[in-house]
């Protein structure tokens, strides 16, 4: 152990081989020991949001149509390349290999961008050990989805401008280019993330003065972008008939539909749009949730908001004859009924959704944006780690789950301290930036514009809340053995 400790960060080599077998080793276990539900690694709907991505590939080899175009590309164009070659099964199983692959490569690329800009090995190493054993990423691999990839793109993205910033060499912006675009077209909400450098160059630009020559350098990082992205806009406006940058919808549900209500209604109101988080207020309205979690809560039987936010306009009995109607629009099969009773939710949500803004205004837009930041961030870190509950798991699975959650719930409280941590130091180093930005930007579009707390959509910032906590516990460990010295 003391060998590896002494291994220093530019040792590219070790550090890779060592985490190509920590997480090969880790992943067999977790794909072994996960739900059939989700982990079958064949071509199905048992993922969702798996489907719109591969099935539009499916369609456009059988018929030259890519449709259904609900989602960015990114994921469809390696599926794409994949299918070239392979079957069906066997390209599912290689974007699999690819995510597994490529987010244990990027283990160490996370910790080396660390290293590079504090120079703390210590903080290095707990970056690289945290994020190697963290579940958090990793159990996402094993699904056809667009996060793993886009988590693994941006940390290298972050890499090489951090390597130029150091090394100047301006290939590195080529390759960060290609890293951000591929990103965009993963997870187009990270589409603001290709303007940072552009963001550094201004502020540098305020404290010595405008480098023309060091801006005209970085069209490298946007031309990637401005090219597939002409290529995309011209799918969609021959296709649609107007201007889409990214995707053609932001739900798959359509828009009137009682579930797409639903779900604007409990933005409004603060609750959890996602059936299978652990006690999600949608579940209240009808049990959406094919996904038995261990010790969560029967939603059903939980009132789902304060009972405050109904002492005026809108009253209890109100929400509970809406659910009725959820209820019975989904229990009724009478096609004509249905289209009946959705026009009702539809009059219904509206009127509740602008009594909520008129009636509590201070919770509309303060107080329940706060309220979904908890619901986003507080877990404990391994709601998807292992099936059974706790007391049904081996040793060896209790150990790992314990683990797990110290890792998650720690970086998680070391994290404020980290944002504080990094941004006074990115007054001498403006890289660190590339840390605090991507936390701050997921927790804010998040919960607080899009109303969104999917535990997902954490994955891609993960990396760099590891990071920020790291140099917080290296600096306490650092204080604590200067005393004992």
């Amino acid at each position: 152990m003391k060998s590896i400790l002494n291994k220093l960060p530019t040792d590219k080599f070790f550090w890779i081989i060592l985490a190509l077998i920590v997480r090969s080793i880790l992943g067999i276990h977790l794909f072994v020991t996960q739900d059939e539900l989700y982990f079958k690694g064949v071509y199905d709907t048992s993922y969702s949001d798996s489907f719109f991505y591969l099935h539009a590939v499916e369609n456009f080899i059988k018929t030259g149509d890519y449709n259904p175009s609900y989602r960015m590309p990114g994921l469809g164009l390696l599926f794409y390349v994949l299918r070239l070659f392979f079957s069906i099964k066997q390209s599912i199983n290689g974007i699999l290999i690819i995510q597994i692959l490529t987010a244990a490569v990027t283990v160490y690329y996370l910790a080396l961008s660390l290293w590079l800009v504090t120079k703390d090995k210590l903080a290095f190493l707990i970056c690289y050990f945290f994020f190697l054993i963290s579940p958090f990423c990793m159990a996402y691999e094993f699904h056809p989805m667009s996060e793993p990839i886009c988590t693994s793109l941006l940390i290298f993205y972050f890499y090489n401008l951090i390597q130029y910033d150091i090394q100047k060499r301006t290939s590195l912006l080529w390759i960060a280019g290609l890293c951000i675009v591929s990103a965009i077209f993963f997870r187009p909400v990270y589409l603001p993330f290709i303007g940072l450098p552009f963001l550094i160059f201004a502020i540098r630009s305020v404290k010595n003065g405008i480098d023309w020559k060091g801006l005209i350098k970085l069209y490298r990082v946007v031309l990637p972008f401005l090219f597939f992205e002409l290529l995309w806009v011209g799918h969609n406006f021959k296709k649609y008939d107007k201007f889409i940058p990214t995707q053609p919808v932001n739900f798959i549900l359509p828009e009137g539909s009682v579930r797409y209500n639903i779900m604007q209604l409990l933005i409004d109101y603060g609750g959890d749009i996602v059936p299978w988080n652990d006690n999600a207020e949608i579940n209240w309205f009808y049990n959406f949730s094919t996904v038995k979690r261990p010790n969560s809560i029967e939603m059903e039987n939980v009132f789902p908001f304060p009972k405050s936010l109904f002492e005026k306009t809108t009253k209890i009995d109100t929400l509970i004859k809406y659910k009725t109607l959820v209820h019975s629009y989904f229990d009724d099969t009478t096609q004509a009924n249905k289209e009946a009773i959705r026009i009702e939710i539809d009059g219904l949500s509206n009127r509740m959704r602008s009594n909520i803004r008129t009636d509590y205004p201070f919770y509309f837009y303060v107080t329940k944006r706060f309220i979904l930041l908890k619901k986003f961030v507080l877990n404990k870190g391994t709601y998807f780690l292992y099936p059974e509950s706790f007391k049904d798991l081996n040793l060896f699975q209790k150990f790992y789950k314990i683990i797990a959650s110290l890792i998650y719930m720690g970086v998680m409280i070391l994290l404020p301290l980290g944002l504080i941590v990094t941004f006074i130091r990115g007054k001498s180093n403006i890289n660190y930036i590339y840390f605090y930005g991507a936390v701050l930007y997921t927790l804010i579009i998040f919960p607080f514009v899009l109303g969104y707390v999917e535990y997902k959509y954490i994955s891609p910032a993960f990396p760099s809340i590891v990071a920020v906590s790291s140099l917080v516990m290296a600096n306490i460990l650092e204080k604590i053995m200067k005393r004992f010295q």
